[in-house]
């Protein structure tokens, strides 16, 4: 995703206890997706249909997880993202204050697309 100007560049990352990484990324000067007016409706869907086509989906596209910086965005926290068929969704999500796409545990590309809808993108 870094490489074709999706995401912030991977620095370095180790593995803690328990499974869990710390990744550390580039910093990206930018306004969160939430936040900015004039919003650049085709670079979501472009960076959406590039993870997708390399086989990956992200699972919380929610206007927090989006940067702009010069009319093109980047996709942020990872957290959940993985290979299509195999990333879930952890059990511990806020289902008070956030509403999530429907369909279980298994993130999909439909998942993310939702998110997509909700922002009128699709």
């Amino acid at each position: 995703m870094a490489a074709a100007g999706y995401a912030p560049a991977l620095l370095g990352f180790e593995q803690l206890a328990q499974g869990w990484f710390l990744i550390v990324q580039q910093f990206v000067d930018a306004v969160l997706w939430d936040e900015i007016v004039d919003k650049p409706v085709e670079s979501p869907k472009a960076a959406v249909h590039a993870l997708h086509a390399a086989g990956f989906v992200h699972g919380d596209l929610r206007g927090c997880n989006i940067l702009v910086a010069a009319g093109a965005v980047s996709l942020i926290d990872f957290e959940w993202a993985g290979i299509v068929g195999k990333a879930t969704y952890p059990y511990f999500m806020n289902h008070v204050d956030i509403q999530w796409p429907s369909g279980g545990r298994l993130v999909t590309e439909s998942h993310d697309l939702w998110w997509l809808s909700k922002f009128d993108l699709m």
